[in-house]
């Protein structure tokens, strides 16, 4: 298997591009730039289902607080609390185990 190509935004529609000109040839078009089939043929189902935003790398990125509806505002403040909650629970429990072990050794 070839290695993946690591190519910028701009070099990825040129490579789409020429797959599609070249009616979807994916394995031609992979010999020719040096990448493999696999990756080929995601990056032009993106470009035909999303176009080219479709192309960018979103891993680790969240939506900033503009973009988000307002059902996913609140499932984050759901989440949010759920995590106080948890801690709160956790820090509780630690101080009923420190006062039993005060009551039992001292």
């Amino acid at each position: 298997m070839a290695d993946t190509l690591k190519v910028s935004k701009e070099k990825k529609i040129e490579i789409i591009k020429y797959c599609i000109g070249h009616d979807h040839d994916y394995k031609g078009t992979a010999a020719f730039y040096g990448g493999n089939y696999a990756q080929i043929y995601s990056w032009v189902k993106k470009y035909e289902s999303k176009g080219e935003e479709g192309l960018e790398d979103r891993r680790g990125k969240r939506k900033s607080e503009e973009q988000l509806t307002n059902l996913e505002k609140a499932q984050r403040r759901i989440a949010e609390l759920e995590r106080i909650n948890r801690r709160q629970e956790m820090e509780l429990e630690l101080l009923k185990k420190d006062r039993a072990f005060e009551k039992t050794y001292l």
